[in-house]
């Protein structure tokens, strides 16, 4: 099969699993295929999890016969404020994880929280709460840290002081200088 039918096809996948899957997912070639290394790579921000998105390309295989199905990479990446909404996400599910969170259990919440940035927009508002506690606006493990602290004294309480950051009683955190 000629390469430029092989990329032909690559991306007419790459625009079925972005309909399928809801969100825009590309296929790159990365070189002849070494071990772990090179082939094609599917690569995708937030969105489902790996485990959905080999099942939507099990689904369109067939389709799309000059594509190795069995040797493609997936690389999902994300945003910050997406993983920090999963986090979220996963503690509520999982509030015996708690006592162990970690940057290592926020990866892993975002590894099993498929589509954060369609969360509802209360979860989307802990999200920004959650981030704003960094300087860099980032899921830092000083943020992780402050947030185990504070689940320490209970999700419900947790959740209250992110609604309270999320949406401050007081004056304005920022004001507008002309």
């Amino acid at each position: 099969m000629s390469q430029t039918n092989r990329s032909r096809q690559a991306w007419q996948l790459s625009r079925a699993l972005t309909e399928s899957a809801g969100i825009d997912v590309r296929l790159e070639y990365h070189g002849a295929r070494r071990g772990s290394y090179g082939g094609w790579h599917i690569q995708w921000c937030g969105g489902p999890i790996v485990a959905d998105m080999r099942e939507h390309v099990a689904a369109l295989a067939d389709q799309y016969p000059a594509i190795a199905a069995a040797h493609l990479e997936y690389v999902r990446s994300s945003t910050d404020h997406g993983e920090a909404v999963a986090l979220l996400l996963w503690l509520d599910a999982s509030q015996h994880e708690i006592p162990f969170l970690s940057m290592w259990t926020a990866r892993e919440a975002l590894a099993e929280c498929g589509y954060p940035e369609d969360a509802d927009e209360v979860w989307q508002e802990r999200g920004r709460a959650l981030l704003s506690l960094s300087p860099y606006t980032t899921l830092a493990g000083e943020t992780v840290d402050t947030l185990r602290r504070h689940a320490g004294r209970g999700w419900a309480a947790a959740l209250a002081w992110l609604d309270g950051i999320a949406t401050p009683t007081g004056p304005p955190r920022l004001t507008i200088v002309r």
